[in-house]
């Protein structure tokens, strides 16, 4: 079993596996990073995929494959939008963005808890994180890149839209700020589906 690293961006580990915290030993890696923008978490291998809220995890995402069980803790967003629940997902594929659920004390700000067991046994992530990717995997790494630069891109001034699942209203949105605009006029720019409500309502209206 090979995985591949579950942030495609720049990013660094801030616990790692068995270190001493709080509550006792760390039972993962928690993985930050210091960019302002929304981070997509990524499917490290094949499996079976599920959401969940937890009092400790907060939303976390689920992979199981015979064998063994992932779970991506603390997320801002699960990916109901980018996967469907009790969906089968290919490594590399985003199933969540990086947040800070439930918060303290079992998360102090925003990261990536990455846990993994092994025929019901806790092990380190990094054990089996491998070097190289499948041409499969790097397909999936290409469509990554394009879906975190449209998400960049809404920080950093180029135009965009987004329609706000909960209201059905529509924005445009540039220079870090939005313009509530009939649906058509906002679908004939670029539509951004994945932005979630909690980030819409982050940026400012003009």
């Amino acid at each position: 079993m090979k995985f591949i690293y579950p942030i495609s961006v720049d990013s660094y580990i801030t616990a790692s596996y068995g270190a001493s915290m709080w509550y006792g030993k760390h039972r993962g890696i928690d993985i930050a990073s210091k960019l302002p923008n929304p981070i997509l978490i990524l499917a490290p291998h094949d499996g079976h995929l599920s959401y969940g809220i937890h009092y400790q995890w907060g939303k976390y995402t689920q992979i199981v494959v015979p064998g063994f069980k992932t779970i991506l803790a603390h997320n801002k967003l699960n990916g109901g939008w980018l996967k469907q629940n009790n969906s089968f997902v290919k490594a590399g594929v985003p199933v969540a963005v990086m947040g800070n659920t439930p918060g303290p004390p079992w998360s102090n700000g925003r990261h990536l808890h990455w846990q993994v067991y092994e025929h019901g046994v806790i092990i380190d992530p990094l054990t089996y994180v491998k070097e190289s990717l499948t041409p499969t995997e790097m397909a999936i790494k290409k469509v990554v890149a394009a879906q975190q630069k449209k998400l960049d891109d809404v920080l950093m001034g180029d135009a965009a839209g987004a329609i706000d699942a909960s209201t059905g209203k529509a924005y445009l949105i540039k220079d870090s700020k939005k313009q509530e605009l009939p649906v058509k006029e906002v679908l004939a720019n670029l539509y951004l589906p994945w932005i979630d409500k909690d980030t819409l309502n982050d940026i400012p209206n003009k």
